[in-house]
């Protein structure tokens, strides 16, 4: 594996780019080969036996972290710091190092490096501010939300559109538009929304106390059928309209002469 990382001649003339560059390709390689637990705190311990405190010191923070945070998660153990303290990551990663012999976790480390990890993340993706400042001091999810309300409320009144008794009428036309019972109560809408709510109760009345007419009635609503021998009316006059039958008898009556319609019952 030597012969797939940079090569570092001397750790004591190392720059910080050659020690970057040699911690990340040392995760890459650890990554391929999946490395973890016990058999990745071995292979730490003799690709690093000759490195110091101060060989780590020379990188870059952010790199000491990853390499750090890489060897912990994949189970090499190192003693969290409390999450207000200024631990140094090199003496973490200096312990697991001299270590004589793999430690085996407890439940207790494993919750204990699960608040470490969460009290930190704000101190060190925020790294580039200051830690000190009374700005970032005792904020938390609940009083952001509660602040949030608050402005929106203080927005909401400023935007004029949205305020008063028009804004409601506006609404309710547009939230009823495309209803067929309510068409001609929304064809005029009143100018407040009371008149506008009015209206609609009104429609809605009216549709519920009209009686739908009866399928016999409605025949010219009918589909065209298909065949003609499946129609079945009441009416004696197939495929005409309800009465115009009974209609057309007494319209004839009426052009037929009196004289020839009493011959016509004489004979």
């Amino acid at each position: 594996m030597s012969n797939l990382r940079p090569v570092i001649q001397d750790l004591s003339t190392a720059t910080q780019d050659e020690i970057d560059r040699f911690l990340t390709r040392m995760i890459a390689e650890w990554r391929q080969f999946r490395f973890r637990d016990e058999n990745l705190w071995e292979v730490l311990k003799e690709e690093f036996e000759n490195w110091e405190k101060a060989h780590f010191e020379k990188a870059t923070a952010n790199q000491r972290r990853d390499f750090r945070n890489y060897l912990v998660s994949n189970g090499v153990y190192m003693t969290p710091t409390p999450a207000g303290s200024h631990g140094d990551v090199s003496d973490q990663i200096m312990e697991a190092l001299s270590a004589q012999i793999y430690h085996e976790w407890t439940d207790e480390e494993f919750y204990s490096w699960a608040l470490y990890s969460n009290g930190r993340v704000r101190m060190e993706i925020n790294s580039a501010f200051n830690p000190q400042d009374p700005a970032y001091h005792g904020l938390n999810m609940q009083k952001e939300d509660e602040k949030d309300k608050e402005e929106d409320k203080r927005i909401q009144r400023g935007l004029v559109d949205h305020q008063g008794d028009r804004a409601l009428r506006n609404r309710l036309v547009a939230a009823c538009s495309g209803i067929t019972e309510l068409e001609f109560a929304l064809y005029r809408p009143a100018e407040t929304s009371e008149g506008v709510l009015n209206d609609l109760y009104g429609a809605l009345d009216q549709k519920s106390l009209s009686k739908p007419s009866s399928q016999y009635h409605q025949r010219m609503n009918y589909s065209e059928p298909t065949n003609q021998n499946d129609i079945l009316m009441a009416d004696r006059h197939y495929n005409t309209a309800p009465d115009f039958g009974r209609q057309r008898n007494k319209n004839r009556s009426k052009l037929v002469p009196s004289n020839q319609a009493n011959g016509s019952r004489n004979a």
